[in-house]
């Protein structure tokens, strides 16, 4: 397992150094201020597509967490961690355990995965298919499939991400950079412990493809708060 690099995720000392330092004399913007920038439009999908992107690949690390419980393989700690760094992203979202507001949630990624099932599968099929073609004597896929579906969604969060704090950065003519989502660091480092040697690059142009077709459907969704 790499220190410094999850598969293509990016760990907080591998964020763009240039960044990093622009960020240091910025002051603090209220979110009046920074709305104010911004349709409403715009302020809801900036709010809500990393949210709403996270939760559907944190289903991914959920089934592969729940597939390692029911077959009993000796994975304690990393199942523990993706179900525990999971529930703690929703406390830290909504801040703390709202129900309504956890169900309002639920319904936008149900939502989204209606919308884009078919997109989903297609990715699958492009993960499955080179894990397959890298190590063909193994005797399923399904699991390893799951670990960098969630992944490859967690990485393009990242890089969605960096490109709201830019735009950010141009309406508001002043340095600002994100919080990095230090709960799908943990979840990607936990899978890939469960992943172990069997690794593959998630930035093929296949799969980069088919990730970039699931964002595009996410990007056209209307994200509502209610």
């Amino acid at each position: 397992m790499q220190d410094n690099n999850t598969n293509g995720y990016m760990m907080p000392n591998l964020v763009n150094k240039k960044l990093q330092k622009e960020v240091l004399p910025a002051r603090e913007f209220t979110l009046s201020e920074m709305l104010s920038k911004f349709t409403p439009e715009e302020a809801l999908k900036i709010a809500y597509l990393p949210i709403v992107l996270t939760q559907a690949a944190f289903r991914f690390a959920t089934a592969v967490a729940n597939e390692c419980a029911q077959r009993q393989l000796d994975y304690k700690k990393p199942v523990r961690e993706i179900r525990a760094h999971t529930k703690e992203y929703i406390r830290n979202i909504i801040g703390g355990d709202k129900a309504d507001l956890i169900n309002s949630l639920e319904s936008q990624v149900c939502a989204f995965l209606g919308k884009a099932g078919n997109d989903v599968q297609t990715l699958y099929f492009c993960i499955n298919t080179e894990l397959k073609k890298e190590y063909p004597y193994l005797k399923e896929y399904n699991l390893l499939t799951n670990i960098y579906i969630c992944q490859a969604l967690c990485t393009y969060v990242r890089e969605k991400e960096m490109h709201y704090d830019q735009l950010i950065r141009m309406r508001l003519s002043a340095p600002y950079h994100s919080t990095v989502n230090k709960d799908a660091l943990a979840v990607c480092k936990a899978l890939q412990e469960i992943a172990g040697n069997y690794k593959i690059s998630i930035h093929t142009r296949i799969i980069n493809t088919a990730v970039k077709v699931i964002g595009i459907k996410i990007d056209n969704m209307n994200f509502n708060c209610d």
